[in-house]
């Protein structure tokens, strides 16, 4: 096939879906930790993450949709690597972050009512995308992080990434700015 043709192909070869593609590849590579939060390592995740959640969010604008389960995996490991990293660095919310964070809480909430499990990685995401912006690097609070700990033992159960589930746990038990890095 000629690269030129690929540019007006549609479906999951348009430069869209291979963009995203791509990002969700860094987000694999580039894994945020408490030991790299203020390296590139993290910059990259951030960004790739930022760029995943508002490329799926156009694509499915478009109507091209993936498998729901797979969409719904990623999509979350994007949004919760956006907002850890928030957390983690205790930074206020990028414009660019804000509007991936809000693509990504509807994307999950579309999915859910494809995708019956998709309600635990919904649920899980808006707890955190409520209180994460608000802390600048705080802990949760004791009612957030009790509601987030219940979500994440389901999100487990269905199907998470343990890199994800380390910060989703990270988040939950309040190990922020006080911790050394």
């Amino acid at each position: 096939m000629d690269v030129k043709s690929l540019v007006h192909n549609e479906g999951y070869q348009s430069p869209l879906w291979l963009f995203l593609i791509s990002q969700l590849s860094l987000i694999l590579l580039y894994r945020p930790s408490r030991l790299n939060i203020t390296t590139n390592i993290s910059s990259i995740a951030f960004t790739a993450s930022i760029s995943a959640c508002t490329t799926f969010r156009a694509l499915q604008k478009k109507r091209q949709i993936a498998q729901p389960w797979l969409v719904v995996i990623t999509q979350f490991q994007a949004g919760v690597t956006i907002l850890y990293i928030i957390w983690a660095r205790g930074i206020s919310v990028p414009r660019e972050a804000d509007r991936a964070i809000r693509d990504c809480t509807s994307v999950l909430a579309i999915l859910a009512d494809r995708w019956c499990n998709a309600e635990y990685y919904r649920d899980c995401f808006e707890v955190l995308a409520r209180e994460v912006p608000q802390l600048g690097g705080s802990p949760l609070e004791s009612e957030a992080r009790v509601e987030l700990g219940e979500l994440i033992e389901k999100v487990e159960e269905v199907g998470c990434h343990r890199h994800v589930c380390r910060m989703l746990r990270e988040m939950a038990e309040g190990n922020g700015q006080e911790m050394e890095i």
